[in-house]
This record gives C-alpha cells, structure tokens and sequence, in this order.
C-alpha cells in the first residue's frame, strides 16, 4: 500500500500544478488542439470507414501526440501530429484543393497558437498590448498565406520551364537569408 501511496502523490502533485497555468495558456493550448483536431477529421472524411494506413496512423497517435502537447506546448508533439496529418492525404485519390486549404490553415492556426504557448510564460498574464500585436501578426501571416495560395492556384495550370525551380530556390533561400534571426552585436 505504501508503494501505492507513493504513485498517487505524484500525480496529485501534477495536477495541482496545473491549477497554476494561466487561463490565457489554457486558451492558447485548446486553441492548437482543437484545431489539430479538426484538421484531422477534415483530413480524414470517412474516419475509421475509408481509413487508409496513413489515416489509421494519425487516427491513432493525433491524439496521443495532443495530449503531450497540452502539457508541454514547447515540445515537438505538435509538429509531429502535423506531419502524420499531411501524411493521411498520400493514401486518398483525388483531394479538392479548397480541403487541403482548410486543413493548412487550421494547422496553421494550431502551430501559432503552440508557439505563442510555448513563448509565454505558463502561470503569467498575457498584457492586452501582446494580444493585439499577436493578433497583427496573425492578420499579416494568414493574408500571407491565402495571397501565396492564390497565386499558386492561378499558376496551377501554366506550365513552366524547369530553369524557373532555380529561380524558385534561389529566392527561397534570399527569403529565408533575410528573415533568419541574427546575432546582435
């Protein structure tokens, strides 16, 4: 009984730590979830029914991956559900281009809701000036991307040279030279 005892205090201690994350972390944490969770069942319609081997996987293991995250939201979890969920559309036939939209956008939602989480401090108040620069921030990323998808469903049915995927690369890295963080001196 005394081994018992000691298995039970440990988890009492875990939850009771929980009572000192922040309702704003909460906020953030249920928003990544519940989006994740949503781009999985919009990523897998038929459920357990049409499953293919990709989509059992992620049926399977979102959840568990979830579940971690909610408790550490700087952890690699989140991403991980993210690639099993990419991975459930590579068993499917033909996927409409507005469902594989939505599901990146959620999954959009749900990485910058985990990053938020995991930068902010767990048991803290988030100030309203941060909310509203997050907030900003969130604005330009999602009209980033629906201007990004929009051109690449406007240049889906043209058909370009292959020296264009040089130019491509190219300002990929000139991109990411340029918004990768520096060392100030």
């Amino acid at each position: 009984m005394l081994g018992l005892t000691r298995y039970v205090d440990a988890a009492a201690e875990k939850l009771l730590e929980l009572r000192t994350i922040s309702g704003a972390q909460w906020l953030l944490r249920l928003l990544g979830a519940g989006t994740m969770v949503s781009a999985l069942i919009l990523a897998t319609p038929g459920g357990w029914l049409t499953a293919g081997v990709f989509s059992a996987v992620a049926l399977l293991l979102v959840p568990v991956l979830l579940l971690a995250q909610l408790f550490l939201p700087d952890s690699a979890a989140g991403l991980a559900a993210m690639g099993l969920i990419v991975l459930c559309f590579l068993g499917q036939g033909e996927v409409s281009l507005m469902r594989v939209g939505a599901v990146g956008l959620l999954m959009l939602v749900a990485h910058m809701a985990w990053s938020w989480a995991a930068l902010g401090p767990a048991h803290g108040v988030f100030l309203s000036s941060l909310w509203g620069s997050a907030g900003v921030v969130l604005i330009v990323v999602l009209a980033g991307s629906l201007i990004a998808g929009g051109l690449v469903l406007a240049l889906s049915g043209v058909h370009l040279a292959p020296a264009v995927t040089v130019v491509g690369v190219l300002a990929v890295i000139v991109l990411l030279i340029v918004l990768l963080p520096r060392k100030k001196e």
